[in-house]
């Protein structure tokens, strides 16, 4: 099966056989198709964090996109951090994988 960007499902009937040529029934598989790969995103930590007021905040992403034979990888991965409030948040970290903000950017409380 060939994907292209004007197919987005496939439908593939699976037969199993064995040594002895005995076949199974045959199965239809639905097989949803995307062009590209989503990745696996893990925020270190947990969804949830505190810090303290005179601590560094630094949250950290590991990534990963499954290739072909199903094995995982980061290579070709770009971190993009998005802040999601009506605040400007900008991260002082070199690491692209690392959001982090310096200690006493927040107000205590």
């Amino acid at each position: 099966i060939f994907a292209d960007s004007t197919i987005s499902r496939a439908f593939i009937n699976l037969t199993a056989v064995n040594f002895l040529g005995i076949r199974s029934q045959t199965q239809q598989v639905d097989i949803e198709i995307r062009a590209e790969a989503l990745p696996t995103v893990v925020i270190q930590g947990g969804r949830y964090q505190t810090t303290d007021a005179w601590r560094t905040l630094k949250l950290f992403a590991s990534a990963a996109i499954a290739d072909c034979d199903g094995n995982s990888n980061d290579h070709s991965l770009t971190y993009t951090w998005t802040v999601m409030a009506n605040a400007i948040l900008v991260s002082n970290s070199a690491d692209p994988r690392a959001f982090t903000l310096p200690a006493y950017y927040f107000a205590p409380g």
